[in-house]
């Protein structure tokens, strides 16, 4: 599967305390990764296809992931997550 990536930004914020930023979708290639970093607010990735890890804190707790399944970045907590080798992830 070759690589492709659609983002879209919400610029327009409401008074509500729970509303969505951006959102979108990234087809991975083999052991495309990234991080470790952290996020300001909540990011919630939903696996379409594929596998990969997602790696919690500096401790490296690893957790593997796949089709069906999600993780979630609370803000300024340190993670960094990979696309499978053999099959990547595709996630939104």
């Amino acid at each position: 599967m070759a690589y492709s990536q659609e983002f879209h930004v919400f610029h327009n914020k409401s008074s509500v305390d729970l509303y969505p930023v951006q959102f979108g979708r990234e087809s991975c290639k083999s052991l495309q990764a990234f991080g470790p970093t952290t996020v300001n607010g909540y990011l919630f990735h939903y696996i379409l296809e594929g596998n990969g890890t997602f790696y919690l804190n500096e401790e490296n707790h690893a957790t593997q992931l796949s089709a069906g399944q999600g993780f979630l970045i609370p803000p300024h907590t340190i993670c960094s997550y990979q696309a499978d080798l053999n099959t990547p992830w595709t996630y939104a």
